[in-house]
């Protein structure tokens, strides 16, 4: 999962500034090209701070994500397993 979002941050920085840079087709526009995007990016702020920029919070979140999934599951279906136990009675109920 990190090494995935280490390798794909880059790219999905890169296409969120040139959909951000939605002036007009020409001398006008900040990035031509998305290797002229990254490039920039990554001599104009560095490569930590430029292009890896958010990955912490990006990180942080599919942690929290991973953390909770899990037990958010184990509670759904307990009560899930738990409905449908009182169905079940109640039908055998009714055909006695």
């Amino acid at each position: 999962m990190a090494l995935t979002a280490l390798i794909t941050y880059p790219f999905d920085l890169v296409h969120s500034r040139m959909a951000a840079d939605i002036s007009e087709p020409g001398p006008y526009r900040f990035y031509n090209t998305t290797f002229h995007c990254f490039n920039r990016t990554n001599i104009d702020e560095g490569f930590r701070a430029g292009v890896l920029k958010g990955f912490e919070v990006c990180m942080f979140s599919h942690f929290v994500k991973a953390a909770l999934t899990l037990p958010v599951y184990e509670v759904l279906r307990s009560k899930n397993e738990s409905v449908d136990d009182s169905f079940q009675k109640r039908g055998e109920g009714a055909l006695n």
